[in-house]
Order: C-alpha cells, then sequence, then structure tokens
C-alpha cells in the first residue's frame, strides 16, 4: 500500500488498479495528480476500478460519516465536509461527466459507471489506452 498520489512503482507496473472507498471523491484537488500517477503506473490496456459518490449521496455521507463517530459534519453543494480530531476533510460528490472527463484527459477509455443515475455509490472501470 502507498500513497496514490506519489508512489515507487515503477512505469507501467500494474495490470489493474482498484481505488474502492470511494477514494476519488476524497482526493478533491489532488484528484488530476492521482489520475495521472495511476495513468504512469498502469501497463497499456490496463484497468482501473474505481467507486466514487454520485451527486445523490448527500443524506447517505452524511449518514455514514455520524455513524463513524463524526459529529462535526456539514454540507454544501456537491460538498460534504468532516472535522474529526485526526485532522479534516472533503468529499465531492461527482457525477459521471466529470468522472469521465477526468480520465478522458488522461488517455482512459469507457469511464462510464454502472448504474449512472441510480444510486449513491458508483462502481466504474476505466481501461488504459495504448502508449503512443
Amino acid at each position: 500500500v502507498e500513497n496514490i498520489i506519489y508512489t515507487d512503482f515503477p512505469d507501467e507496473f500494474f495490470d489493474t488498479i482498484l481505488l474502492p472507498f470511494c477514494l476519488l471523491s476524497n482526493l478533491n484537488s489532488d484528484r488530476e495528480v492521482a489520475v495521472r500517477e495511476i495513468n504512469r503506473i498502469l501497463k497499456p490496456n490496463g484497468t482501473i476500478n474505481f467507486s466514487y459518490y454520485g451527486t445523490r449521496a448527500r443524506e447517505f455521507q452524511e449518514n455514514l460519516y455520524s455513524s463513524l463517530g463524526f459529529t462535526d459534519i456539514h454540507s454544501k453543494g456537491n460538498y460534504t465536509y468532516v472535522k474529526t480530531d485526526y485532522g479534516n476533510f472533503c468529499s465531492e460528490r461527482l457525477n459521471w461527466i466529470k468522472i469521465k472527463e477526468l480520465f478522458g484527459k488522461n488517455s482512459f477509455q469507457g469511464a462510464i459507471p454502472d448504474n449512472a443515475r441510480s444510486s449513491c455509490i458508483y462502481f466504474g472501470s476505466a481501461k488504459k489506452g495504448e502508449t503512443k
């Protein structure tokens, strides 16, 4: 396990990468950096599988974070902010167009999630294109 923003893995090392637990939603300003790093360490035609909070997940997120014992939770727009004793974080609710753009500009294809308009948490995958 390494920090997905900066890894020590060599170029084109993995066939598949898994980003669980809505990590894409929680990266915020580092999201594009993470996808570029994934692009670097993923083999050509490799696959990334991911999950993220959809735009309808506000109540779900607030209930989840509350059940984990976090008490300072508030949402505004597509963001939920959580203050903890260990630090603060912000989680963004994303739409499938934003996901498709994020992966598309980094040479990934097919980044369209399952059940694209019906769920709080979406699951999707994208395939890295051939290196030119």
